[in-house]
């Protein structure tokens, strides 16, 4: 099992994706509420108002913390 930390305040900004596979890949630039954080990825939920939306993970190297004034 890995440790994992919930985050209720922290958002990401998508800044590149590895391939056009990825969920993210056509939302760059957009930004995302942070759900839980791994050792290698946030998760978010794309859409939060969707009831049966699911998280989906972004790797750190493809996106930066949006830091709030």
């Amino acid at each position: 099992l890995k440790n994992t930390v919930s985050i209720n305040t922290m958002k990401i900004k998508i800044t590149k994706a590895s391939n056009n596979r990825m969920w993210y890949d056509v939302r760059l630039g957009e930004v995302f509420h942070v759900r839980r954080i791994d050792s290698d990825c946030y998760w978010c939920k794309p859409d939060p108002e969707d009831p049966y939306g699911g998280w989906n993970y972004v790797p750190f190297e493809h996106c930066e913390v949006v830091k709030e004034d």
